[in-house]
């Protein structure tokens, strides 16, 4: 057996550490409740913020919780013992105090580890993380069986794998795009374009890359097709 649609689609990407909009969490246009907005820097996502750019939507706020330390979240991966994944348990602190969620959760096949992506209450995740605990209930022959697991913060991505060329994703790394539109067969006269990243052609297409957080990686090798006119 193995995954297809999206099941393989969420498994890869949760092994990449990758975060979902209104999944991982909620974004200001989806919430209700004006206390489950996130922040930039809650969610792992501060390395976008210019910090030499004058002016932009929201720049005042994420400056002033930067200087005050008033930020309230914390989305964090964890490895989690046995291999009953944790989606939508509660996190707990020296298994007393509730202080987060998990918002995705697999049993990782590459990984051969139990992973999952949480939003915690600031400071666990960032100061303390230690002595961490997820509740899972387990489904077992149509029981559930409440199960206490030890989790630990760790790093992502869970699953670090090289490109096609070889090269594993890193910070500070290069990349372009080259297009070369290509006539498809099927397509009743339209041109089909694609767009790919490759190393070796396209020098005066070269771009530096976003600056991106140790937890990223940079994807070198990228394949992206789109229909155009012809």
């Amino acid at each position: 057996m193995k995954a297809i649609g999206y099941g393989a689609l969420n498994r890869a990407r949760i092994e990449a550490g990758f975060i979902v909009a209104n999944a991982d969490f909620i974004t200001a246009e989806a919430a209700l409740r004006a206390d489950r907005e996130r922040m930039l820097d809650e969610v792992g996502l501060d390395w976008l913020v210019d910090t030499e750019k004058p002016f932009f939507n929201g720049r005042d706020a994420i400056f002033r919780a930067r200087e005050k330390n008033t930020l309230k979240h914390a989305l964090v991966g964890l490895e989690i013992d046995g291999n009953i994944p944790a989606e939508g348990a509660i996190v707990y602190h020296r298994g007393k105090k509730e202080v987060g969620l998990v918002t995705a959760a697999i049993w990782s096949p590459l990984a051969k580890r139990n992973i999952a992506i949480a939003s915690l209450a600031r400071p666990f995740g960032s100061r303390i993380v230690e002595d961490l605990w997820v509740e899972i209930y387990a489904l077992r022959e149509l029981q559930y069986q409440k199960l206490m697991k030890r989790a630990r913060v760790v790093a992502r991505p869970f699953v670090s794998l090289p490109d096609r060329f070889g090269v594993a994703g890193s910070a500070g790394g290069q990349w372009r795009l080259l297009r070369q539109p290509r006539r498809s067969p099927n397509s009743g006269g339209s041109a089909e374009t694609t767009f790919r990243s490759d190393p070796e052609v396209a020098r005066d297409r070269l771009a530096p890359a976003p600056p991106m957080d140790s937890n990223y990686q940079v994807l070198l090798s990228l394949s992206v097709t789109v229909r155009a006119s012809p």
